[in-house]
């Protein structure tokens, strides 16, 4: 569960919409086994010293791994202090390729996009080295406009668009071998 900084209205929000889409992806990802949130010890989890591995390595937990982190919000920007602790690792527990600091828009979209990354970047490194989809866009053809249209959307579901407006018959959309474009 990742906190945030500030209480107002906005970064609450857009640090939900962070925790939400960060749990989905780890879960949809088939490499990590999520602890149930009933079993997270009381207390704060923004920074190093509000976490006490002891807590997390209980045989009722017996959790490896563990995401937490802080949210700012400033200057139409999302911050989030990412870190990703090794807790069965006492000598050094954090991992410090996916523990940095992401940014984005102050949007949903933004929260979503930063959520995906850091996603991404622990299942790669605690998958050995498989690569995550939660960056992956979905290519589709849709009718919901009365012609065939080319829309785009995030693996999950989320944010489809159309990228053609035709009003004519789009069939069979291809990615690149590159994923930048498509035909």
């Amino acid at each position: 569960e990742f906190q945030s900084v500030a209480n107002d209205e906005k970064t609450t929000k857009l640090t939900a919409v962070f925790n939400a889409v960060l749990w989905d992806d780890l879960e949809y990802s088939g490499v990590a086994t999520l602890v149930s949130r009933s079993f997270y010890p009381i207390g704060k989890f923004s920074s190093p010293a509000d976490i006490k591995p002891e807590d997390w390595t209980t045989p009722a937990v017996d959790a490896q791994f563990l995401a937490f982190g802080n949210t700012r919000v400033n200057g139409g920007r999302i911050s989030i202090e990412a870190r990703l602790w090794d807790l069965k690792n006492t000598q050094n527990r954090e991992i410090s390729s996916a523990s940095k600091r992401y940014g984005s828009e102050e949007t949903e979209e933004g929260a979503r996009l930063i959520a995906h990354q850091f996603a991404d970047a622990i299942v790669e490194l605690i998958g050995g080295g498989i690569h995550g989809v939660a960056l992956t866009k979905i290519a589709f053809v849709s009718d919901r406009t009365g012609s065939k249209e080319l829309y785009v959307m995030d693996y999950d579901g989320n944010d489809p668009h159309a990228l053609t407006g035709y009003k004519s018959i789009v069939l069979t959309p291809a990615w690149s071998p590159d994923g930048e474009k498509i035909a």
